[in-house]
């Protein structure tokens, strides 16, 4: 009886330092910055799969864990790290709508690098096509070199999609440097944790009520 009940109180605490590992995770924010994220564990430079002027993005990088909508290549804008890296450009590039990015799995966080003409910029984070976070900020177009758009991106908030409306949805946007970190193994919701510590107390107080009626 001794080793169930110290059995129990491990299994507790076991649940209680679950749930406050749960409890302490990111709240969910917006990023805008010159860096994007600390440390990603994904980037794409659009260097990676070389495509000709014109090109529409689609699933060319499906391998790299990343699809595209709205999007095509224009390299004649020599951008951020150079003509090399192809960086994609809305269709348009003037006059179009918005465009988005697609997660083969999950993201924790992601960012990339934006600019447009002067104006702000609506970014919102879906998963599976419901909105989970969205802010607006303000993007910029330049046009010399150092090529230094700010990054913007979620982070603290799991999503698949990244849908972006360059200016009210009437500007052009060129795009750079996707980084995203894929969320890790999933952790039981702090719902599920709850409800294992209620069953396990419930037990525990059941055993010590069985181990107090057999003193008497």
């Amino acid at each position: 009886m001794r080793r169930s009940w110290i059995a129990l109180r491990l299994a507790l605490a076991v649940v209680s330092v679950a749930l406050l590992a749960v409890s302490s995770r990111a709240e969910a924010s917006s990023i805008t910055n010159s860096t994007g994220l600390v440390a990603p564990q994904h980037t794409i430079t659009f260097s990676e799969v070389p495509l000709a002027d014109g090109t529409v993005l689609t699933s060319q990088y499906a391998a790299l864990g990343v699809t595209f909508a709205g999007l095509y290549v224009d390299s004649d804008f020599v951008i951020f790290s150079g003509a090399s890296n192809y960086p994609a450009c809305s269709v348009g590039c003037g006059i179009t709508g918005p465009f988005d990015i697609f997660f083969s799995s999950p993201v924790s966080a992601a960012a990339l690098r934006v600019f447009t003409v002067t104006g702000t910029t609506g970014f919102q984070a879906l998963l599976n096509g419901t909105l989970v976070d969205s802010f607006a900020a303000q993007t910029v177009l330049l046009t010399s070199p150092p090529f230094t758009p700010a990054f913007f991106g979620f982070q603290g908030v799991t999503f698949n999609q990244i849908h972006v409306i360059p200016v009210g949805g009437t500007a052009g946007a060129n795009i750079d440097n996707i980084q995203f970190n894929v969320v890790p193994t999933a952790v039981p919701e702090p719902a599920s944790l709850l409800l294992l510590a209620t069953g396990l107390t419930a037990v525990a107080i059941r055993v010590r009520a069985r181990r107090g009626s057999r003193k008497d």
